[in-house]
Formats: structure tokens, sequence, C-alpha cells
């Protein structure tokens, strides 16, 4: 008896440890810094965030992070196909959408000037910009207040295809400010003023953020898959592992590595 207890303790330590329960985490693949595939590999602010998060809640859950289509993540939560998607903001519409964690990161809608521009007083919005020439993104959401004094035709606006070609118009003088996702700004002024082929006048470039237009926390959002009791718990994991990350400095190193130069 005593020889059969000992071999099936030994037989119950040796069984292995069962397996983490995989749940896809579905991202945004090509929004710039903030998660985008390149060269095969997805990377970005949100992605090294909830890379960091998969690697703090535990052995019980495995965040498979996966990167899609904008609009075929949101289909793939409201499906069920995804576990969890980032980084959307919170919107009322999407009834689908079950939970959001803690945020991520604020997002903020920036009016970046050349030095030159911002040496007159900026800061009250539009009222201080009438007399420069302002650079968005063609088909960029713009917020409220700047449809408005655009409709009003209290701004001179011009519209270019992208990030990089609004700054590559500064450095040509050709706009004195952009309004733009400051992040954004960020990332793309890094890589023109790194870039090998860049002119003196690029390198040579000051930027400087005035006032801020608009702004909205990113997060990750839950859907309808799984129990309402293990959304629970993956979620307050979730929401442990941001709280740790934000106290402890991480996140803002991670952003710090993609926006500094």
């Amino acid at each position: 008896m005593k020889f059969l207890i000992t071999a099936l303790v030994l037989v119950l330590l040796m069984k292995p440890a069962s397996a983490a329960e995989r749940l896809i985490v579905a991202g945004d693949d090509s929004n710039p810094p903030y998660s985008w595939v390149e060269n095969g590999s997805f990377k970005g602010i949100y992605v090294d965030i909830v890379a960091a998060v998969a690697r703090a809640i535990g052995d019980e859950y495995k965040l498979d992070i996966q990167p899609v289509p904008w609009k075929r993540g949101l289909a793939m939560l409201q499906a069920g196909e995804a576990f969890a998607l980032f980084p959307p903001y919170r919107r009322a519409e999407r009834a689908f959408i079950t939970a959001y964690s803690e945020p991520l990161f604020r997002e903020r809608v920036v009016v970046t000037c050349t030095a030159a521009a911002a040496q007159h007083p900026r800061k009250k919005f539009p009222d201080d910009f009438r007399d420069v020439q302002i650079g968005i993104n063609a088909g960029y959401a713009l917020a409220d207040v700047v449809v408005k004094a655009r409709r009003d035709e209290l701004l001179q606006v011009e519209e270019a295809n992208g990030t990089m070609t609004n700054l590559r118009k500064i450095a040509m003088n050709r706009i004195d400010c952009f309004i733009n996702d400051r992040a954004s700004t960020q990332f793309a002024f890094k890589e023109l003023r790194n870039a090998p082929d860049a002119t003196a006048a690029a390198r040579q470039l000051e930027l400087v953020d005035t006032v801020e237009i608009s702004s909205e926390d990113a997060f990750i959002a839950l859907g309808p898959a799984g129990t309402p009791a293990k959304r629970k718990a993956v979620l307050n994991r979730i929401n442990a592992a941001i709280k740790t990350l934000r106290s402890s400095g991480e996140i803002e190193r991670i952003v710090e590595r993609y926006l500094t130069k």
C-alpha cells in the first residue's frame, strides 16, 4: 500500500500543468506609431504595452496578439472571434463592447508650428491662427472646433496626403503649422530628420506644440466572447498590469522609445 501511495504521488507530481487558455487580442495593423506591421513584425507603442500586459497577467491566460485591419478587428470583436481589441476609443454606438480596460495612453491632437510661427502668441484657437497657413491630413477626422473654423473661413488650410508630406511642406516653408495627433507628428518628424536623404532644412527644422485641440484615451476593449465571469477575471488582471506598468514608468519609457530623437 505504501508503494502504491508513493507511486500515485509521483504520477501527480509529474503531470504537466494545464495549458494556458489562448485569448486572441486583435490590434490595428496600420496606425504608426501606435501599432503597425513593418517587415513582418507587429510593433508600436500599444503593441509593446499589450505585450507587457500579456507577460504580467499570469499563466492561466495567454494573450495571442494579432495584427488585423481596423474594420476587420471590430468585426472580429463583435462576432466573438477575438476576445479583445486595441486601441478603440469609447464610443456609445459600439454596443458589442462589453468592457474597457484602464487607459493605455491619452492621444492628443495639437497644433504644431515652426519655431518662427510660434514666436507670436498661439494660445487661443482659432483666433490666434488666422495669419498662418495650416496643414491637415486629407481624410483626417477633425475636431468640431476645427471643422467650424474652416467652414467659417477663419483659417487658411491646406490638405496633404499624410503626416510626412505635411512635415516636408513645413520644412520647405509652404505651411507654418500642422494639426495632427501629437505622437504621430513626433514619430514622423523623428523619421524625417534621421533619414539618410534628409535635407538640411529638415535636419534644422524646429517644431513647437502650441494649443491642444482635443484628446481621447485609448483602451483594450473586450467583446462578447467568453462568460461574464471570465471577462471580469481577465479584465481585472489586465487592469492590474496596466496600473503597474504606468506607476513603474514603463509605459512612459515605451512611448519615449518611439518618439524621442
